[in-house]
């Protein structure tokens, strides 16, 4: 017991103190002059004793009192019976509480003083449940599977399809398959070591559910895990190239560019003041002069060194205005004794005296290259995902600045290496295309989502007053930012497995957003070990709980009455005692 004492009331103090000044004060005058010296202070000292009870009487005194809280024990899935039994063993008393995923236990949990967990954890959404509670995890053995994967959720078609994944206690002889939407092998990788990686070509846009196979050495299936990716358009760019000579680098290039269903319209000098033009997929339209009006119709711009110093001081102003405020994407192609030569941008180079690389996914691969590497800089960037010193781009306002050390790429299609001349060059339009304005952006805080689960995804949208209508033509309610007018956020309970999708009504049209639901069995492994790895972060950070429960006990108000009838009756009858 702590013997700290407090006053209940205590919000009126200096009332009760005022009106305890006063009593005492009229108490001093009443007995002054009426009673003898001795008398006097007797009286006083009593009546002090009298206004102090009435004044703790309504201040109501209490002091702390110390209880003791139980322990509980949380079972999850994956919980052992035999580390149940050593808590009970220790904690007679515990307290057990049986949790699946979206249970509300914190009534159970309000008693205990310490809680532990067994199994994989909480699921991430119901650990507020344990805000300001010691908890001590005591986690399940993770069963053997892909604990760990990354993969794009959405591509391109025609783009390569890369997965790299953790198999989590393989063993020898284990395979992993990935399979198409069709049930065919497109990849199969012995799993040597924990990593693996598994790759394949996109071909038809549409929205596919692609497997993963784990097979043991002799070809029993211990695994299938479904891998959803939508796959998109490629956006239809229009692309201005001028060259100040011919060359075949150009003239392959235009010729994939083509293919690919872009625009391109093509300018090469043949002498001064003599222009060859071309023309694909696109209206023929003469041009001289470069202007931020004429250059507002392209995506991007391809042009050598030499074109861009031939460019007038009103011609340069204009596609540095496209660049900055339009977006436009530039793509500098530059010869031998170009590299230090100031463009638009700057760009930090060294020489490194390597005239080819081998690409880092074919060693067989070997690619011509200028002598010289990129240094990494603030604001330089690569624009292929695999090589990070053979192409780079830089900020300039809206748009992008880039070029690269790439050199006869079109050796790369002589030599029968057509996919990664593409991915070469998919890779470096795709990245510096001018940005294309949004109606709709939205995002999903999970991409690994569950029947019955909150899945939560943010929305920005211009549009006022934006509905959000599921396939039941329910209206899922908006919540929107307080500070940014255009930023909203919302919570769905998906109810059915497999590709599921959204409607936002914009205008007279609708803009359709999709997402995947995976059934409760999926990704097992993945989503223990995720589940796992949350509860240590949050359990770590919200350590703070009590072992014991601190309240006030009040004081019996009785004995405070007592003294207080007591010393008022004194007070009363010593008057007539004294007469008599």
């Amino acid at each position: 017991m702590n013997s700290k004492i407090t006053f209940l009331n205590d919000q009126f103090l200096g009332f009760y103190l005022l009106g305890a000044v006063l009593l005492l004060v009229v108490l001093i005058y009443k007995e002054f002059g009426n009673s003898r010296k001795s008398v006097f202070f007797l009286r006083v000292f009593i009546g002090v004793i009298a206004i102090s009870s009435l004044l703790a009487i309504a201040l109501k005194p209490a002091y702390q009192s110390t209880k003791k809280r139980n322990k509980a024990v949380v079972i999850t899935e994956g919980a052992k019976e035999a580390q149940l039994d050593s808590l009970k063993k220790i904690y007679p008393k515990i307290t057990k509480i049986e949790y699946s995923s979206g249970d509300f236990i914190s009534p159970e949990l309000e008693a205990a003083g310490e809680v532990f967990v067994l199994g994989y954890g909480i699921e991430e959404y119901d650990l507020f449940q344990f805000k300001n509670k010691k908890v001590n995890l005591l986690p399940a053995e993770l069963p053997a599977g892909i604990d760990k994967i990354i993969y794009p959720k959405e591509l391109i078609e025609g783009e390569m399809l890369n997965i790299k994944a953790h198999f989590f206690k393989p063993e020898e002889g284990y395979k992993a398959y990935l399979k198409d939407f069709g049930g065919i092998k497109l990849d199969s990788v012995v799993i040597t070591e924990a990593d693996f990686e598994l790759k394949a070509k996109t071909k038809v846009k549409g929205e596919y559910v692609y497997q993963i196979e784990i097979q043991d050495s002799v070809g029993n299936i211990l695994a299938k895990e479904p891998l959803p990716i939508k796959i998109n358009t490629a956006q239809k760019l229009r692309i201005l190239v001028l060259n100040n000579f011919p060359s075949f680098e150009t003239r392959y290039l235009k010729n994939f560019l083509a293919e690919e269903g872009h625009q391109v319209t093509l300018r090469t000098q043949l002498t001064s003041n003599r222009y060859k033009y071309e023309y694909l997929n696109t209206e023929e339209a003469s041009f001289s002069a470069i202007t931020e009006e004429f250059l507002n119709d392209f995506d991007i711009l391809v042009m050598d060194v030499s074109s861009f110093k031939q460019f007038s001081v009103k011609e340069k102003q204009d596609l540095e205005m496209a660049v900055r405020r339009d977006g436009l994407g530039v793509f500098i192609q530059q010869t031998e004794n170009s590299f230090q030569q100031k463009t638009l941008v700057d760009f930090e180079t060294q020489l490194d005296g390597l005239p080819k690389i081998k690409w880092p996914e074919n060693s067989e691969v070997e690619i011509a290259k200028f002598p010289y590497v990129f240094r990494n800089s603030v604001n330089t960037y690569s624009l292929l995902a695999n090589e990070n010193n053979l192409a780079f781009y830089r900020y300039l306002g809206r748009g992008k600045v880039g070029s690269g050390m790439l050199q006869n790429t079109y050796q790369l299609v002589l030599n029968g290496y057509d996919e990664v001349y593409r991915e070469i060059w998919a890779n470096i339009f795709k990245a510096l295309a001018k940005p294309t304005p949004e109606i709709l952006h939205w995002e999903v805080e999970n991409s690994f989502t569950y029947k019955n689960e909150p899945l939560n995804f943010s929305i920005k949208t211009a549009l006022e007053s934006p509905k959000l209508i599921d396939s039941l033509e329910h209206e899922i309610p908006l919540l929107q930012h307080l500070d940014i007018a255009d930023d909203y956020s919302a919570t769905v309970y998906p109810k059915k497995a497999g590709w599921n999708h959204l409607n936002l009504a914009i205008g007279d049209g609708i803009s359709n957003i999709s997402f995947y639901v995976f059934k409760q069995d999926a990704w097992s492994t993945k989503r223990n070990a995720d589940i796992l790895e949350s509860n240590k972060l949050y359990f770590n950070k919200t350590m703070t709980g009590s072992l014991s429960d601190f309240n006030y006990k009040s004081i019996n108000l009785y004995w405070l009455y007592g003294i207080l009838i007591c010393c008022l009756g004194f007070l009363w009858l010593h008057p007539k005692l004294v007469k008599n």
